[in-house]
């Protein structure tokens, strides 16, 4: 039987804040970012885009590589699909603070 300990369970959530706290911000304050960089609007949205995925397919080969490996063609599609209208988002988006 797994058993988690007040001080593990109140860990974690101290974890999960702070991690949540990083991200809010780093969030909130992406487009003053992406407006001082010089360089072109696609290619800061593909940078963004190259690192956040290098960062989460690293976590996810961590941690979760046996759900990675049972993952069937069609939803691999869907998510590759989805990553497509993410990455046009981003592109439209980032493109669109260069006109603020």
């Amino acid at each position: 039987m797994l058993s988690v300990s007040k001080h593990e369970g109140r860990r974690e959530a101290v974890t999960a804040a702070l991690v949540m706290t990083g991200a809010l911000i780093a969030v909130s304050h992406s487009s003053v970012f992406i407006r001082l960089a010089d360089a072109p609007p696609l290619v800061v949205a593909a940078a963004r885009m190259t690192v956040a995925a290098a960062v989460l397919l690293g976590l996810a080969l961590w941690r979760e590589r046996a759900a990675l490996a049972a993952v069937e063609r069609r939803q691999a599609e869907q998510v590759l699909l989805a990553g497509i209208f993410l990455a046009a988002h981003f592109a439209a988006w980032t493109a669109s603070l260069y006109h603020t």
